[in-house]
Formats: structure tokens, C-alpha cells, sequence
């Protein structure tokens, strides 16, 4: 329940900004994002830009612009999150990743840099991550790891 309650508590934010200022889509897994021809993942939280509105498919979108991941509890669950999904989402050039680790109080945000991703910062409770993505999108950390039932 606690990963449902921070996605849901994720999306409702991000798609709040993102309706009130007319720039895209996000949605929430188990929705399906192509990364590569037989590569499909399913982000806990993902965004489509509006301008890149042609690459929303009906089953499944052709990449995303934004994916946030919430870290899985178990130690197979972190590898995937932390060290898998990074290089599948960077190979597909996904430009912006935030990783939500419950575990460790943080949220990481990282931008696509030749290739690889980069560390734009690192949020703990008591501070707002921010977005140069998308200006303006703020998310206090405290709220978003214990997000209310």
C-alpha cells in the first residue's frame, strides 16, 4: 500500500501542473512504455509532453519524457529500480528519471546527458524537489515518501 499511496500521491501532483498549464500527459503503471523494439517497462509514474503527443500509441507510448520510479523494498526489487531500469531508460533517450526511495528518505532526480544520466539533485524530507523539466512543478519530499492515506 505504501508504493500505491506514493505513486498516486506523484501523479495527482504532476498531473495537476501539467493540466493547468496545458504541456502534457501522466499517467500511472500499469501502463506500458516502449523503450525499444521487445522492450517494454511500465513506470510507476510516466509523462508525454504535448509535443510529442504523436508518440502516445493506444497500448503503449514510444518512450516517455518523464518516468518516476518508486524503489521496491526487496533487494532484487532495488537492483532493478536503481541500476536496471537507469540504463533501459537512458538507452531509450528518456530525458528525465526520478527515482523515489522510500527506504532512504530521498528522491533522486536525474537528467539525460549524452547518453547517461546525470544527478540533478538529491531531496530529502524538509526540502522540495524541483523540476528544470518542467518549470515551475514542485514536490515537498516529506508529504511524497508518507503521503497521507
Amino acid at each position: 500500500m505504501p508504493h500505491q499511496l506514493i505513486t498516486l500521491f506523484l501523479h495527482e501532483l504532476l498531473k495537476a501542473h501539467l493540466t493547468t498549464h496545458k504541456l502534457g500527459t501522466a499517467l500511472v503503471a500499469p501502463f506500458r512504455v516502449r523503450l525499444r523494439p521487445g522492450k517494454l517497462r511500465e513506470p510507476d509514474v510516466l509523462c508525454m509532453l504535448s509535443r510529442h503527443a504523436s508518440r502516445m500509441g493506444g497500448a503503449f507510448w514510444e518512450g516517455a519524457d518523464l518516468v518516476m520510479e518508486v524503489v521496491s523494498g526487496d533487494e532484487r526489487g532495488r537492483e532493478r529500480d536503481l541500476d536496471t531500469k537507469r540504463r533501459d531508460y537512458a538507452e531509450a533517450g528518456i530525458p528525465v528519471y526520478w527515482v523515489v526511495d522510500p527506504l532512504r528518505d530521498r528522491i533522486i532526480v536525474l537528467t539525460l546527458r549524452d547518453g547517461r544520466y546525470e544527478r540533478v539533485g538529491e531531496f530529502a524530507p524538509g526540502e522540495e524537489v524541483f523540476s528544470v523539466f518542467l518549470p515551475g512543478f514542485r514536490v515537498p519530499v516529506a508529504p511524497a515518501l508518507s503521503p497521507p492515506r
